[in-house]
Order: structure tokens, then sequence, then C-alpha cells
């Protein structure tokens, strides 16, 4: 240990005090060149806005080694980081499950239980997504790291450009959000005097004031309408982000693949493909079912205000307002979503192809090459959702299409009745 004082235990070697400063400073200094990675800051304003919206994605045991043991104001500061997250999440989780009884409260209170129920039926999908999303909020960073560690293995190259559009797109969704969540406000006299006198009778059986009562309940909804719908943008922009993230690496494979290179440099490029097969198979195990309630919360949103614009007549200016932002809002998320994992399917699969044709191009006796290659194309790994349907560009035309067919199927039962 080159005259280093050190003491032996149990299970190892347990080094001096000065020995664990100098290691721990250095792990700090390895997180944050790690930080500074240009994909991981690509990823970590995503990851920022998410612990904003109460999913913490970082994992408070991969950071506390990062700080040496003798700055105890650092390790104060991050212990009250971590409690003040911990609340922040727990009021989020809170106020998700408040607006599930609150809607279950709306149908019993106000006499339209057809339009409560839908509600409650699409803020059931919501909080669906929402805990799907907490559950798995360790994923994220490891699917980041994945492509990070697969990115090293490749030449250096400068895809900051691109990243650019999914930061406009969030900004034009957030600006969306806003305009929605402020038109719900103004849209508050759409609001049947039905309705309200209804609710008015039952609340005050209860001793309650009505002001106070919608107040709060329309405060609640509109926090979770906003948390839900951000979350909902973020995932969108992370699921569309990975993809082109796996896009580019597949494409760099079927550039070299192609030219000639030689042999060592052919076998180092499939295990890259190994890796990002591996990494495409984990991303779908993990996010096909965020993915299919995305889906299914786009579809029933744009069926329900597309029903709400045809047969609603006495809205005012605020309330067509909000709505035509909700459909381009779900829209908008339908088509990134799909488009994203549809190409990015199309492109594994013209991978697949031609990895499929190279054990014939090798000698017979390199047959560690050829188990690798038959090894990683016995896989099949697509993005899907739910493990059910595989993700193409057909979807985005039968989901229309789906939503027009019952469009005109209730319409015309509307008319019968």
């Amino acid at each position: 240990m080159s005259g280093q004082p050190f003491q032996k235990g149990r299970n190892g070697l347990i080094f001096s005090k000065e020995n664990e400063v100098k290691m721990s400073e250095k792990a700090t200094d390895v997180i944050y060149c790690y930080s500074k990675h240009s994909i991981m800051k690509e990823f970590s304003m995503i990851f920022k806005i998410l612990q904003f919206m109460g999913i913490n994605t970082f994992d408070r045991s991969n950071l506390k080694y990062g700080i040496p043991l003798r700055n105890t104001s650092a390790r104060n500061t991050t212990q009250k980081g971590f409690n003040c997250i911990k609340v922040y999440t727990y009021f989020t989780l809170t106020l998700v499950c408040t607006k599930f009884f609150l809607n279950l409260l709306w149908v019993w209170l106000l006499p339209d239980k057809i339009t409560e129920l839908i509600r409650s039926f699409l803020a059931v999908i919501l909080t669906l997504f929402y805990v799907s999303v907490y559950r798995r909020r360790r994923v994220f960073l490891r699917i980041s790291e994945c492509i990070i560690r697969i990115y090293r293995k490749l030449p250096h190259r400068n895809i900051n450009r691109r990243q650019y559009l999914f930061i406009i797109f969030f900004a034009f969704i957030e600006i969306i959000t806003t305009a929605l969540s402020v038109m719900e406000i103004y849209s508050g006299k759409n609001i049947t005097i039905i309705q309200k006198s209804a609710a008015e009778l039952l609340l005050n059986s209860f001793g309650a004031e009505l002001f106070y009562c919608f107040l709060l309940a329309h405060c609640v909804e509109l926090l979770f309408y906003v948390i839900t719908s951000t979350v909902l943008s973020v995932f969108t922009i992370y699921y569309g982000l990975t993809c082109e993230f796996v896009r580019d690496i597949i494409q760099q494979l079927l550039n070299k693949l192609k030219t000639n290179c030689f042999l060592q440099d052919v076998e180092s490029l499939i295990d890259v493909y190994g890796d990002i097969e591996n990494c495409m198979s984990y991303m779908d195990e993990k996010l096909s079912l965020p993915a299919f309630l995305l889906v299914v919360m786009n579809m029933s949103g744009l069926f329900w205000t597309s029903y709400k614009l045809v047969h609603l007549s006495d809205m005012n200016n605020y309330y067509f307002i909000s709505l035509i932002c909700f459909m381009i809002f779900h829209s908008s998320l339908q088509l990134l979503m799909i488009i994203s994992a549809s190409i990015t399917n199309e492109l594994a699969t013209k991978m697949k192809h031609f990895v499929g044709r190279l054990p014939y191009i090798f000698p017979t006796r390199h047959q560690e090459i050829k188990f690798k290659l038959k090894q990683n194309l016995m896989q099949e790994n697509y993005l899907t959702l739910w493990k059910t349907y595989v993700l193409d560009r057909s979807l985005a035309i039968a989901s229309f299409g789906v939503l027009l067919t019952y469009g005109f199927l209730i319409n015309n039962l509307r008319e019968d009745s």
C-alpha cells in the first residue's frame, strides 16, 4: 500500500480516513466529468423536470459517496435536498390520489353522470400513467447510462443540433399546456346552473361553504392536470430522444459495416450491435406499459374533445380555445411517440437484415464471430405497446381511423335516440 496505513476487517480492507477522503474526492471528480458528457446533459434537463414533478430519477446511494467525508456542510445540504424532494414527492402523490377521489365525488354530486364518468376514466388513465412512470423512475437513468456506454465505443459525433428540435417541441407543448390551464380557469362559466344548484344543495347539507369547496377542488384539479400533462410531455420527449440516439447508433453501425473495415473492427462493431439490441430490449420491457397508457390517453382525449366540439353548441370562446389546445397537445404527443418508435423499429429491422448476411462473408474459421451474429439475430427486439403491438407507421393512420369510426358510430346512436 506504499506506506499508507490501513486496517483489516472481516469483509476486506478498511482504509484510513485520509485515504477515504482522497478516494471520495476522486469519485466526486469522476461523477462531475460524467455529468458533463454531452448526452447526459441533454437527459439531465429531462430528469430535473421530472424531479420537479415529484419523480426523482437519481438514486441517493449513487450520489452520497461522491461527497468528501470532511465536507459536512455539503453532506447536510445534500441531505436537506433529498428530504425536500421526498416531501414534495409525497405531496404530489397525495395530490394525484385526491384528484381520483374528487372525481368520484363529482360523479355522486353532479347530475351529468356520463360526463363525469368519462372525466373519471381519463383521470384514472392519467393516474395510472403517473404511477407507472414513478415506479420506473430509475429506469430512465439506466437507459441513459447504457446509451452513453455505447457511444463511448463509437467515434465522437456532434448531435446537439438534433436535440434542439426536441427542446423546441417541449417549449411548444408547455405553451399549449399553460394556455390549456388558463383557458380551463376562464371556462368555468360552462358549468350549468343546474349542476351548481344541485351541488350547492348537497354541499350545504354537509355544512360546507360552496365557494371554498369549489375553489379548493378547482385548484387540486388544475395542479393535477399541470403535473400529469408535464409528465406526459416529458416522457414523450424522453422516449423520442432515446429513439433518436438509438437510430444514430444503428446508422453509424450500418455505415461502418458497409465500408471495407478490418476483421477486428467488425468484431467490435458486432459487440456494439449486441449492446444496442440489449438496450432496446430493456427499454421495451420497462417502458412499453407507459407507452401503451400514453397512446390510450391521447386517443381517449382526442375522441372526447372532438365529441364536445361537435355536439356542444353553447360553449364560450375560452372553452372553445381550450378544446383546440387540448387536441393539439394530444395529437402532437401521439404523432411524436408513434413516428419516433416506428422509424427506430424500421432501422432496427434494416440492421438485422444486413447483419443476417454477414455470416456468409467471413471465412469458416471465424466461428466465434458467427456465433455472436447468430446469438444477436435470434433476439426479436422491437419497441411495442405493452408487448402486444409493434409500433409502426400504420398505427398513426389506424389510430385516427378508429377515432373517426367510433365518432360516426356514436353520432348515429345519438341521432337515433
